[in-house]
C-alpha cells in the first residue's frame, strides 16, 4: 500500500499537467488541516519539464483580462515527452510510518505508437499499472463527433493508442488485480455549468465502447468519468471555422508588442515576420488569438491558410489542421472536482490492501456506513488481531496505514468530502456492484 503507479494517458494540448496542478492546490489545504494528511509535491524537476506551480500560474494567467475579455485561443503546443509526478501523502497522526506515494506517469497519447522511442518504456509502465486516466479533452470531443471523421477521432482523442494501452494494462499483476479505469473530462467548465454533462457523458461511452468492453473482461475492475473543471473561470466559446482559421504574418516593418504574437515565425515560409493564429472576420479584419481583440490589416501585412503548413504545431498531416479552440475568460481561478481524482485513488489505495489482505472492503468499512467511528475502531482492533496472528497483512507499516487511511476515508465520508459528482460505468471492484461507495 506504500505506493502507486498511475497513467494519465490523453493527447498533447489535452490539460493533463493541469488536472495534477489543480488536484494538489483544492487538496492539499483541508487534507492537512481536518484529516492529519500532509499532501506534498515531491516531483524530481531536473529534466526540465514543467512544475506543477507554473502550470497552475499559466491557468491564473489565462483568466486575466488586461488585453480584453473576448475570448482567445488556447495553447498551441503541448509536451510530446514521457514525465512522471510524485505526490507523497503523510500520516501526521501516527509516528514511525513510512508516507504513501502515488506516482503518475504522464503519456501524451503520441508516446504509444509502435515507432515512437519511448513506446517499449511505455508498454512496461502500463503492464505494471493498477489505475488508468484518461484526460478527454472535451471540447476535441464534441468536436470530433460533429466532424464524424476517423483521423480527427483519432488525432484528438487517441482512440487507437488507448485500446492497445488496455489490452496490455496491469498484464504483470494478473487478472485478478484490482483496476480503475477514470475518463476524466477537461475543459468541460462550459458543459457542467450549463448542465450539459450528459451528452459528454454518452460521447465518453461512444467513443471509447472498445476499450471499456475489453476493461470490462477483467474480475475486478471499476470505469467511470469524472469531470475535472481545472480552471474554473474559463469556458469553452467556440471553434474556428476551417476555411476561417489564418496566420497573420505581421509586416516586417512593424514592431510588435509580445502580446500580439507566437513564437512561430519560422513556420510560415518568412523567417523575418512575427506571427500569431487568428481567426478571419473579413478581407483585412482579423481577430487576434492571444488577445481576442480585432486588427486590421496594413502594410505588408499577410494572412496564410493554416491548412498551407501541413505540419505541427499548426496541422496534424495535410488536410488536418489542429481545431482553433476559443475560450472566454469569465470569473477567477476556481478548480472543482479536481480532489475528488486523489479522493478516488485513495479509496483504491485501501481497498487493493484489502484486498491482499484476503479481507472484503465492505467488512473493514461496515462500521464507517453506520456512522460509528467508535465501533469502526473496535472492529478494527478484532480484525487487526486476527490479522496480525496468521500474518495476512505483513509489516507493521503496511497496517498502521491501512487503519490510518481507512479513518482519515470514513471521516471524509461523514464530512460529504466525496461530492459523487461522476458517473460509473462499470464496478465489479466488490459485489455491491455500481452502488458500492465508502
Amino acid at each position: 500500500m506504500s505506493s502507486i503507479n498511475v497513467m494519465l494517458f490523453g493527447a498533447s494540448r489535452s490539460g493533463k499537467t493541469s488536472i495534477l496542478s489543480s488536484m494538489l492546490t483544492v487538496s492539499r489545504t483541508y487534507l492537512s488541516k481536518d484529516y492529519n494528511l500532509l499532501l506534498q509535491d515531491k516531483t524530481d524537476y531536473t529534466d526540465g519539464k514543467t512544475t506543477l506551480n507554473d502550470s497552475k500560474l499559466g491557468m491564473e494567467n489565462l483568466l486575466k483580462k488586461d488585453w480584453s475579455p473576448e475570448p482567445r485561443l488556447g495553447d498551441l503546443t503541448g509536451s510530446q515527452q514521457l514525465s512522471e509526478y510524485r505526490f507523497q501523502l503523510t500520516i501526521t497522526s501516527v509516528q514511525g510510518v513510512d508516507p504513501l506515494t502515488v506516482n503518475f506517469i504522464d503519456i501524451p497519447g503520441e508516446n504509444f505508437k509502435q515507432i515512437h522511442p519511448a513506446y517499449n518504456q511505455v508498454c512496461d509502465l502500463v503492464k505494471d499499472c493498477q489505475i488508468l486516466m484518461v484526460a478527454v479533452d472535451t471540447p476535441s470531443l464534441l468536436y470530433t463527433d460533429n466532424m464524424q471523421d476517423a483521423y480527427y477521432d483519432e488525432a484528438l482523442n487517441c482512440v487507437e493508442e488507448l485500446r492497445d494501452m488496455v489490452s496490455l494494462w496491469g498484464m504483470n499483476r494478473g487478472k485478478e488485480a484490482l483496476r480503475l479505469l477514470v475518463f476524466v473530462p477537461i475543459k468541460c467548465e462550459y458543459w457542467v455549468q450549463k448542465n450539459r454533462m450528459d451528452k459528454v457523458y454518452q460521447l465518453i461511452e461512444k467513443v471509447y465502447q472498445d476499450q471499456i468492453a475489453i476493461t470490462e473482461n477483467f474480475s475486478k475492475v471499476k470505469i467511470m468519468t469524472m469531470p475535472v473543471e481545472t480552471i474554473g473561470g474559463l469556458l469553452f466559446d467556440h471553434y474556428t471555422e476551417p476555411d476561417r482559421m489564418k496566420i497573420l504574418a505581421y509586416d516586417p516593418d512593424k514592431k510588435v508588442f509580445q502580446k500580439d504574437m507566437e513564437d512561430n515565425r519560422n513556420l510560415v515560409g518568412d523567417g523575418d515576420r512575427d506571427c500569431i493564429r487568428c481567426e478571419m472576420k473579413s478581407a483585412n479584419i482579423v481577430t487576434l488569438g492571444k488577445t481576442g481583440l480585432p486588427y486590421c490589416l496594413t502594410g505588408k501585412d499577410r494572412l496564410v491558410d493554416v491548412r498551407e503548413i501541413p505540419r505541427p504545431p499548426y496541422c496534424f498531416r495535410e488536410g488536418y489542421p489542429i481545431p482553433y479552440a476559443w475560450f472566454k475568460p469569465v470569473g477567477e481561478y476556481k478548480p472543482d472536482n479536481c480532489d475528488q481524482l486523489l479522493l478516488e485513488i485513495m479509496k483504491f489505495m485501501v481497498q487493493d490492501a484489502a484486498a491482499i489482505a484476503n479481507q472484503k472492503v465492505r467488512t473493514l468499512i461496515s462500521a464507517s456506513n453506520s456512522g460509528s467511528l467508535f465501533l469502526f475502531d473496535c472492529l478494527w482492533k478484532i480484525i487487526r488481531f486476527i490479522l496480525k496472528t496468521i500474518g495476512i497483512l505483513g509489516s507493521f507499516s503496511q497496517e498502521t496505514q491501512l487503519v490510518a487511511m481507512c479513518r482519515a476515508i470514513s471521516k471524509m465520508k461523514e464530512d460529504k468530502r466525496f461530492l459523487g459528482k461522476y458517473k460509473v460505468i462499470y464496478n465489479s471492484l466488490d459485489p455491491d456492484g455500481s452502488d458500492f461507495k465508502f
